[in-house]
């Protein structure tokens, strides 16, 4: 029997296989064949039908055409598929799927039995949504306030209209003031009983122009 060889290189680690990783199966519990090492480990198992969560087994996977997945992941092209299991195989406690999309879209979902939590997005749907966002917001360093992030102007700016309607409010007061120190101060009206004069006083009248 000759014995075969076969190596990786992963980033900056090397993987070694004492026998061809192609011909080594990796088998279900009842001793159906799942795919290869190669396949699961490194190129990807393709699949072509079903639904996504029938693909239960850690691996790689490509998919084309797998039913279940969000609209955003094109079904005409292949994506890969990386699956996470834990528990038994057949009937995982916690599966882990991670779809990356030729389109930049990558999406996550974990199923815990019947439950899953939804799939969420990464990829070039967060940067969009991360776009839209600081779209919406505006430059905050382009800020005519003191403080250049937002809650800090927000507050800043709510500081500077309360004393501003709260000066608005003072100087309404005064003007409804009947005199000051300067001259007897009538809305239109005529003085009623007797103007008392300091003796040695001077006094002036003004008519409507001052």
């Amino acid at each position: 029997m000759a014995v075969k060889r076969a190596k990786y290189l992963v980033a900056d680690d090397e993987y070694h296989f004492v026998t061809d990783d192609k011909a080594l199966r990796v088998l279900d519990s009842n001793n159906n064949e799942i795919g290869t090492f190669r396949e699961l480990g490194f190129e990807g198992k393709l699949i072509t039908s079903g639904d996504y969560r029938d693909i239960k087994h850690t691996g790689v996977y490509r998919i084309k055409g797998v039913g279940g997945l969000p609209g955003n992941i094109p079904g005409d092209k292949e994506s890969i598929l990386t699956v996470t299991s834990i528990g038994d195989q057949n009937n995982p406690e916690l599966t882990f799927y991670k779809v990356i999309s030729p389109n930049g879209v990558i999406l996550e979902n974990t199923v815990s039995r019947s439950n899953q939590s939804g799939w969420g997005s990464g990829g070039v749907d967060l940067r969009n949504t991360i776009t839209n966002i600081n779209n919406i917001l505006g430059d905050i360093s382009k800020l005519q306030t003191d403080s250049k992030n937002m809650t800090g102007a927000i507050n800043e700016l709510n500081f500077k209209i309360n004393n501003v309607s709260d000066n608005s409010q003072s100087g309404l007061e005064s003007l409804k003031k009947d005199s000051d120190n300067r001259y007897l101060f009538k809305w239109g009206d005529t003085v009623n009983g007797d103007l008392s004069i300091k003796f040695g006083a001077k006094y002036k009248l003004r008519g409507k122009n001052g």
